[in-house]
């Protein structure tokens, strides 16, 4: 009998859970690079600060070449109407 037996690697859970992130986002979510791309573009246009316009270029370079990077400056809070924090 033919046996196709495939090596199994077994993933610490941290691992397994950023590998699922990943293909989630590559498969259903294409266009969030992108977006933090822009996002993060903006932030930086916005604070006025060249260190940060430039390292808001830098990530655009690497997202575009496939690399997963954090964004710069985090994402404003959203309050609910009539919130206040």
């Amino acid at each position: 009998p033919s046996c196709q037996c495939r090596r199994t690697q077994v993933l610490e859970e941290d691992a397994w859970v950023g590998e699922l992130e990943r293909i989630i986002e590559r498969d259903f979510f294409p266009e969030i690079p992108h977006l933090q791309s822009q996002l993060e573009w903006l932030q930086a246009v916005n604070s006025g600060r060249e260190d940060q316009m430039l390292q808001a270029q830098r990530n655009t370079a690497l997202r575009r070449a496939g690399i997963r990077t954090p964004l710069l400056v985090p994402t404003p809070k959203v309050l609910p109407p009539g919130g206040d924090g």
